[in-house]
């Protein structure tokens, strides 16, 4: 992964290189309840993860 975020809501296999689960933010929740509330998704966003980079450059040293 080298940049942005992932919002999984369910389960993975893995999550790649560069990658990791964090958890998410009040910001995060809001975003998710507008961009799905636009689409009439009515889903609980607790139930999503966050995946964002390890590290922003991961092929510099």
């Amino acid at each position: 992964m080298i940049g942005g975020e992932i919002f999984i809501a369910g389960s993975h296999e893995g999550l790649g290189n560069n990658a990791q689960e964090v958890s998410l933010t009040d910001q995060d929740r809001g975003r998710l309840k507008e961009l799905l509330g636009r689409y009439g998704i009515d889903v609980d966003v607790e139930r999503f993860k966050k995946v964002s980079p390890i590290k922003v450059r991961p092929f510099y040293g």
